[in-house]
This record gives C-alpha cells, structure tokens and sequence, in this order.
C-alpha cells in the first residue's frame, strides 16, 4: 500500500468500524472518569491516615482506630 496521507482520511475508525463496540461518547465518559480517578488519587494521598494523625497530632493507629469504629463508635456515621 502507498503511504498517501489523504488515505487515513478514507480510513474507517471508531464507531463507523463494525467491530466497534464504544462510541466516542463512551471513550469521552471514560476518559473524563479517568482523570477524575487520578484526581482523587492525588488527593487521597493527602488525606491518608498519616496525613491526618499529622494534621491532628496524634498517631496513625488512633486514626486507624477511630475510622475502623473501635474508638468513638458513637460518632460513626454522624455529620458535622
């Protein structure tokens, strides 16, 4: 085949391929839920257990304590 750059244009690709089975609007919920996943995963290293035992100076297990609903079970599960 000849390389001919007017020839990708003729091409088929995405949804006008048969075997298809995203539209570009799936791959654009995709990607947009990717880069929110690696939003979150940014700020969730801020937010991990260390993060905030420094933050409210105590250690990391009485964090992992209070979350897991060994200490301050009466808490659990109310808003501010």
């Amino acid at each position: 085949m000849i390389d001919d750059p007017l020839n990708r244009l003729k091409s088929k690709r995405g949804s006008d391929l048969p075997q298809s089975k995203l539209s570009e609007y799936d791959v654009k919920l995709i990607l947009q839920a990717v880069a929110e996943r690696e939003r979150l995963r940014c700020q969730a290293n801020e937010m991990k257990n260390k993060a905030l035992a420094e933050i409210f100076g105590v250690h990391e297990r009485t964090i992992e304590k209070a979350v897991a609903g060994f200490t301050w079970s009466h808490v659990v599960g109310d808003t501010i």
